[in-house]
């Protein structure tokens, strides 16, 4: 029986070291629960923040994409007026080269025309003086 009793004090024993070893093993798994608890939490946490990081993100996109077409309007409307407005730029180029080229034309002409205005006049009042001669001479006779 000494032998038996021995055998279940060693058995014992080694329950007791075993019993110990579980309760040292559970406090170690339970502290690893709670640090992996805190690392859930926080990673949730940055999960969260990424989250709304994102949306922020989606939502900015959206504005950008909503100022960049308002843009592209707004640039096609200014191109379309810069078309227009460089027609009329051509167009009164065209005016004036034509204006320049009649008043250089002119320029020209004008010692020519006052010099037949004068000859003009000088004419009538050859045939003035002509007429009243005339007229005199008609006067005289009656």
């Amino acid at each position: 029986m000494s032998q038996e009793l021995e055998l279940v004090m060693k058995d014992n024993c080694g329950l007791r070291n075993c019993w110990r070893l579980c309760q040292h093993r559970e406090k170690s798994l339970y502290k690893d629960i709670a640090s992996m608890s805190q690392e859930l939490e926080l990673v949730m946490k940055d999960n969260c923040g990424l989250r709304n990081c994102w949306r922020l993100c989606q939502h900015r996109e959206k504005s950008l994409y909503k100022d960049i077409d308002r843009y592209i309007a707004q640039l096609a409307d200014e191109n379309i007026k810069n078309k227009k407005d460089k027609k009329k730029v051509e167009t009164s180029q065209a005016t004036i080269m034509k204006l320049s080229t009649v008043s250089n034309h002119l320029t020209i002409q004008a010692p020519n025309l006052q010099a037949q205005w004068q000859n003009a006049e000088e004419e009538i009042r050859k045939y003035r003086l002509q007429v009243d001669a005339e007229i005199r001479h008609l006067d005289n006779d009656v």
